[in-house]
């Protein structure tokens, strides 16, 4: 029977909503409305800008882990990661800057790192970075972890490096994708939960194996048919914490990724799902 694990991931949490209070004199209406237009309009835009950031980020790390290849037939990760870009609206011109930064910078021969880090002596977290400047990098990474009182620690232990691929198809398909998962040592095969309001009559699975199989693995799916496709896949470090386990320091760590992530040297952030 194929087990079941919990996957790290790059961590999204709901953002909430804070009220502002406010000393200042009413305005008249038509102030306040353009003021309003223009505050949301601001933060539509911030929103935006922050998922290119992530998506040209993930650009970047898909060619340097990709060993310097900006050949998506010849780049899983990469293949996945411009898929995700376009579907984000990326703009052209965005993806094909990332794609020649990338392709400098494992040209000069960066540097990959790991950065082992605890929060709230509970959560951990994996960070990947790429950089030129170790010494810095190292840097920066305790400043920003000392700044939501988060410390170095001795985590890796608690992360296992695992392939996955996300499989899109039709519920009858699924015996078939069993099989073949099957037949690749597949550890675990789990539906994807659907979003709210996906109304769509496709399914997904995601199968997790060992990484040096995941390329066959969607080989195979290709020639399995019945309408069956690869989503995504890749290799991921899945975390033995459960983001039930560590509710109460979940704002914490929304606030240390998102600040994790603006480091331009962060290629990758795994922690509790």
């Amino acid at each position: 029977m194929l087990s079941r694990g919990f996957v790290a991931r790059r961590f999204p949490l709901p953002v909430f909503a804070r009220r502002q209070l406010s000393s200042t004199a009413p305005r008249l209406s038509g102030h306040s409305k353009w003021a309003k237009i223009k505050h949301d309009k601001g933060a539509i835009d911030k929103a935006r800008g922050v998922q290119y950031q992530k998506m040209v980020r993930e650009i970047e790390s898909a060619v340097r882990r990709g060993g310097g290849s900006t050949n998506p037939e010849m780049n899983t990760a990469l293949a996945n990661a411009l898929k995700r870009a376009k579907v984000s609206g990326l703009p052209k011109e965005n993806i094909e800057n990332a794609l020649k930064r990338a392709a400098g910078a494992a040209a000069r021969g960066g540097q990959s790192i790991t950065y082992e880090a605890m929060l709230a002596g509970k959560v951990p977290l994996l960070i990947e970075c790429v950089t030129e400047n170790t010494t810095r990098t190292h840097h920066t990474l305790r400043d920003i972890m000392n700044s939501h009182g988060a410390q170095k620690a001795n985590v890796g232990f608690m992360f296992t490096r695992q392939g996955f691929a996300v499989v899109s198809g039709p519920a009858s398909a699924e015996e078939s994708l069993m099989s073949l998962a099957i037949d690749f040592d597949a550890e675990d095969v789990s539906p994807v939960p659907k979003e709210d309001g996906d109304e769509s009559e496709e399914s997904e699975w995601k199968v997790v194996l060992l990484p040096e199989k995941v390329d066959d693995f969607t080989t195979g799916v290709a020639g399995l048919g019945q309408a069956l496709s690869v989503v995504e896949s890749g290799v991921e470090q899945a975390c033995s914490v459960t983001a039930d386990e560590v509710e109460d320091s979940l704002d914490k760590l929304k606030e240390l990724v998102e600040d994790l992530e603006e480091f331009g040297d962060v290629t990758q952030v795994w922690t509790v799902e």
